[in-house]
């Protein structure tokens, strides 16, 4: 006879630690930015955390069937790259438009690129393309956590997995400026 209170962790459980361990600490497993540099070129590579329910009086989430956490990732392409203004995106799948003709802009990442578009902090500096982790099979809160174990059919992005799809995601912006053979030399000098 087996004792279950020695046994290792079933799946449910370290799924169940790793969901509050993230929504416990958002200092640690919060927004992230990351400025990285590629042949004089600067991307930013950022994360932000999003979370939503009742609030304690300490204006942090109550960890109750009404919180809900996930978490999108983001590389910022700078002006002078292929890519830059010209991704679009659309229920995860992305193309580039360019002379009125559109193709698959070959970015693979969880869920698909659901975000193209500029963001307040870096004004038109950088273009975005970015994803999310709250789709069908995403963990998002605890109800749907509770579901999910049960069905064994279910993924929830940690912090640190969105990380990695991010860089997963920047290290395809860089392929693609190689592909596309742009040299820093072709590049236009930047406006005053």
């Amino acid at each position: 006879m087996t004792d279950t209170k020695h046994d290792a962790l079933g799946a449910g459980d370290i799924l169940r630690q790793q969901f509050y361990l993230q929504a416990n600490n958002p200092e640690l497993h919060g927004p992230w930015n990351s400025l990285k540099i590629v042949d004089d070129m600067p991307y930013i590579l950022h994360i932000k955390r999003v979370e939503h329910g009742d609030k304690n009086v300490d204006d942090t989430y109550k960890i109750d069937n009404k919180y809900h956490l996930h978490y999108c990732g983001y590389v910022g392409i700078p002006r002078f790259h292929p890519l830059y203004g010209k991704v679009n995106d659309f229920g995860g799948t992305s193309w580039i438009e360019e002379d009125g003709i559109e193709r698959d802009a070959m970015l693979n990442v969880h869920g698909g690129i659901t975000f193209t578009g500029y963001m307040t902090p870096w004004g038109t500096q950088f273009f975005f393309v970015g994803f999310d982790t709250a789709h069908y099979n995403d963990i998002n809160d605890i109800e749907i956590l509770e579901a999910c174990i049960k069905d064994r059919d279910y993924s929830f992005m940690t912090h640190a997995k969105v990380k990695k799809e991010v860089k997963n995601l920047f290290k395809q912006v860089l392929d693609y400026a190689k592909i596309n053979a742009v040299s820093i030399s072709a590049w236009p000098e930047e406006e005053e």
